[in-house]
């Protein structure tokens, strides 16, 4: 038995759609990566390393739209689990912001 073939109405837009999150702010489609904790970090530095660049990098060219990071802890006293990212307020981020922003691409308008 044959399935049909199911259109969707004009209001329910497929995932591959553009989508705007704002003014001048259009992403290329409805691909969400949200939060999750990757539990990459160097126990005792908990920053984010190699690893993290890697896995974001790969999920931008595989085209996803928008990356969320994962879990970051704002104190290491309250860890979630070993190999969180601490990100303590005076952290230099400008390791993690060069390699992450490598994973972001290009914004069509």
């Amino acid at each position: 038995m044959d399935r049909p073939t199911v259109t969707p109405p004009d209001h329910a837009p497929t995932p591959f759609t553009p989508f705007d999150l704002g003014p001048n702010r259009r992403v290329q489609n409805r691909f969400f990566k949200s939060a999750m904790s990757e539990v990459m970090a160097r126990q005792g530095i908990h920053l984010p390393t190699q690893d993290h660049i890697r896995v974001y990098e790969r999920r931008a060219r595989g085209g996803t739209a928008v990356l969320v990071t994962g879990n970051v802890m704002v104190d290491r006293i309250a860890l979630g689990e070993p190999g969180n990212v601490v990100l303590e307020q005076g952290t230099d981020l400008t390791p993690s912001r060069t390699g992450l922003t490598r994973c972001t691409p290009p914004t069509p308008m």
